[in-house]
């Protein structure tokens, strides 16, 4: 019987056939534990000698061995099945770690790619935030060139809308001085040809009104033809005027008798003909004032349309910026073969 709390006693055969020491102190334990008293102890030690003297410990100890045998080749095979299985999860682990390692050189291989990848993308990402800066400066230059271009242009317009409105006063002005000198002078037609000399009269709508000389050598009116603001609207008129004007001067005073002039003024029909068509210089001026009035607001519409376009592209280039400035949020992309060798 082997266990930890039942030690194995030996008996040497061929001796006294006595118990030892040892077993009787456990023999008298046992004894007292189970109640007996001493002189019954004695009694059992006596009846365990005559035993003894009969026994045959040799057989007991090959039982012994025999037991301690069978139950070593039991633990052997308890052994020889727990190496086996140490051996098969030794196998089974060597297996997981060969796949571990296996996984950990593919994301080994994929972070690298990755970090390529991503060196790539922030070095064209700063190259693109440096072009958007040029581009940026570049915009800003041409924006303050618009903005000159847009103050200059509207300086033109104010200037080309107070010359329109000055060449219409203007036009106004020599429409009413042309009507008073047409009149002046269609009345002097008509008293050269009645002979009831009268002096005409016609003032101007912005100057003093003319004056005329009271007296004449040869008693003629001379009429003084009004003119603009900024002298006379049509120099060969006035040049007419004096030819018309000193002609009957010089020939009245030659001869003693006045004579009667000429039944119409050739000189008139240039004035005349200006008035019929109702055209002239300053028509002219005022139609080149509109056309260039609407050639600055066409320009105007279109570099409005570029500061708009403008603005939309400094929005987007923006909106690119904080996009390339917000944080990169890294993660581990399925890198395949294709993508490795690519």
């Amino acid at each position: 019987m082997n266990g930890p709390n039942h030690p194995t006693v030996l008996i040497p055969v061929g001796k006294e056939r006595e118990l030892p020491e040892k077993a009787m102190i456990i023999l008298r334990g046992l004894w007292a534990r189970l109640g007996y008293q001493a002189n019954s102890f004695v009694e059992m030690q006596m009846e365990i000698a005559k035993e003894l003297v009969h026994a045959d410990f040799a057989k007991f100890e090959r039982e012994m061995l025999c037991n301690e045998i069978i139950s070593l080749r039991q633990e052997l095979d308890l052994i020889r099945v727990d190496r086996n299985e140490q051996i098969r999860r030794a196998e089974v682990a060597q297996a997981k770690l060969g796949q571990a390692i296996d996984s950990e050189e593919r994301t080994f291989k994929a972070l690298v790619a990755e970090r390529e990848i991503a060196k790539r993308a922030i070095d064209q990402a700063e190259k693109g935030v440096q072009q958007v800066v040029i581009a940026k400066e570049k915009e800003a230059v041409r924006a303050g060139a618009m903005c000159d271009e847009i103050h200059r242009l509207e300086k033109e317009r104010l200037a080309a809308v107070l010359y329109a409105r000055t060449a219409e006063e203007q036009a106004a002005m020599a429409n009413i001085t042309a009507k008073t000198a047409a009149a002046v002078a269609m009345s002097a037609v008509q008293n050269s040809q009645a002979g009831t000399p009268r002096v005409g009269f016609a003032p101007s709508p912005v100057r003093s009104p003319a004056t005329f000389p009271l007296g004449h050598p040869t008693g003629q009116p001379h009429f003084v033809r009004p003119t603009t603001p900024s002298g006379s609207l049509h120099p060969h008129q006035n040049n007419n005027h004096n030819h018309c004007s000193s002609t009957p001067r010089s020939s009245m005073a030659g001869s003693p008798h006045p004579v009667s002039p000429r039944p119409h003024t050739p000189h008139l029909s240039t004035p005349m003909s200006r008035l019929n068509t109702n055209w002239n210089g300053t028509d002219e001026a005022i139609l080149q004032s509109k056309l260039r009035e609407r050639t600055i607001e066409v320009e105007e519409n279109r570099i409005a349309g570029e500061v708009a376009r403008l603005a939309e592209d400094r929005l987007k280039l923006r909106f690119e910026r904080d996009r390339i400035a917000s944080p990169i949020h890294h993660h581990t992309p399925k890198v395949t073969y294709q993508d490795l060798r690519n």
